[in-house]
């Protein structure tokens, strides 16, 4: 079974190697660019996916492993077999600590739907999302210039507000994904 891309998720940033690699937290992958942010239930994908919590993958690993037949976790890597090869990918090392993510996409559940007035997204980041599912995507409108709620069965996201000037000014949203 082909892995999500979430390497597409990943920054490509000299000075913060840990955005360039997939975080793994329990059984869930975490991707972020700064501007959008996945997470993805990856047990399905993995055998002994608890071995690799809390590690991080490169995201031009994660890109080889996406095509990978069968995944095995270890201690110092995940083993990986292919149609005519088997090798083993070691988990990223560094110092520095992926940042705190939940910080970003925590939305209590009684928050209620405010108004807001103008939503405009982009078609570029909106497409996006069909790197991670192909299921129906459910929208939760928080509250007036803060986040919106993306979700589904697979996968949770937030959508947060930049502002943009065309004549007045209109509330619209940069795609961040999420669990």
């Amino acid at each position: 079974m082909k892995l999500p891309s979430l390497d597409a998720f990943c920054s490509h940033d000299d000075f913060r190697q840990v955005m360039n690699c997939v975080y793994i937290d329990g059984k869930y992958a975490v991707s972020s660019d700064a501007h959008i942010l996945v997470k993805v239930d990856i047990s399905e994908y993995f055998d002994n996916v608890e071995l690799m919590n809390k590690k991080l993958i490169h995201r031009s690993v994660w890109w080889q492993m996406m095509y990978a037949t069968t995944r095995t976790a270890t201690e110092t890597g995940i083993k990986c077999s292919y149609e005519n090869f088997e090798c083993e990918y070691s988990y990223f090392k560094t110092d520095s600590q992926y940042p705190d993510y939940m910080k970003v996409i925590k939305i209590d559940e009684d928050e209620q739907s405010k108004g807001i007035i103008d939503i405009g997204f982009s078609p570029h980041l909106l497409k996006r999302l069909s790197l991670i599912t192909d299921e129906v995507i459910h929208f939760r409108f928080v509250e007036s210039g803060k986040s919106i709620l993306i979700s589904n069965d697979d996968f949770a996201g937030i959508i947060m507000p930049a502002m943009v000037s065309n004549h007045n000014w209109k509330m619209y949203y940069k795609l961040q994904i999420g669990l």
